[in-house]
């Protein structure tokens, strides 16, 4: 989550995202908490309810969330999944770059998945896009279309199998991030899943 897209980390992205809907959960009264991981638990603060409670909104996100190490899915969830006592809405703003990553992430995702409602949010890499739609002037060019479309095509694959299982994917540009992560928040309170 440290890599940047639109010179921004993806994590300040999330965090900017993160804080919007907090704020509009917390207006209507939901409980809002935070969870940071990496290969071990980094922060928790137990969801509580009221704009003054919660530390993420208080105006001082907490700096310990921001990634120190490769993500370990296994037990960044089964953790979530043990600190959380009923069933909440778990948005989970993530990375994952190959295969074996987003298996680890499937296999956690649906664990959790049994007691939560899950929303994954990854943010698209607008260059991943160019480097694809780009006209080809050299071999090199043809061969970062085709790894390009590769990744394109695995990272479809993972939100398939994930929307398959019932979870809710969201693969938006930064610019989208906020506006889709509330509205697929507002759609699944209108539908009554939490």
């Amino acid at each position: 989550m440290r890599e940047p897209i639109d010179k921004i980390a993806r994590l300040d992205h999330a965090i900017s995202a993160g804080l919007v809907l907090a704020w509009i959960a917390m207006r209507g009264d939901d409980l809002v908490g935070t969870y940071g991981f990496d290969a071990a638990v980094r922060s928790f603060h137990t969801p509580s309810r009221g704009l003054t409670a919660s530390p993420m909104c208080s105006g001082r996100p907490p700096n310990s969330i921001m990634a120190r190490k490769k993500p370990i899915f296994t037990l960044g969830v089964a953790e979530l999944n043990v600190r959380l006592k009923r069933r909440a809405l778990v948005i989970l703003f993530t990375e994952f770059v190959d295969t074996v990553t987003a298996e680890l992430l499937i296999d956690s995702l649906e664990r959790l998945h049994n007691r939560h409602v899950v929303v994954l949010v990854t943010l698209r890499d607008n260059d991943l896009q160019r480097t694809i739609d780009a006209e080809p002037r050299s071999f090199e060019a043809v061969a970062e279309s085709v790894i390009a479309q590769d990744i394109q095509r695995d990272r479809s694959v993972v939100f398939e199998r994930l929307e398959r299982m019932g979870l809710h994917c969201l693969d938006v540009t930064t610019a989208g991030v906020t506006v889709a992560l509330i509205n697929r928040y507002l759609l699944i309170k209108q539908r009554g899943l939490i």
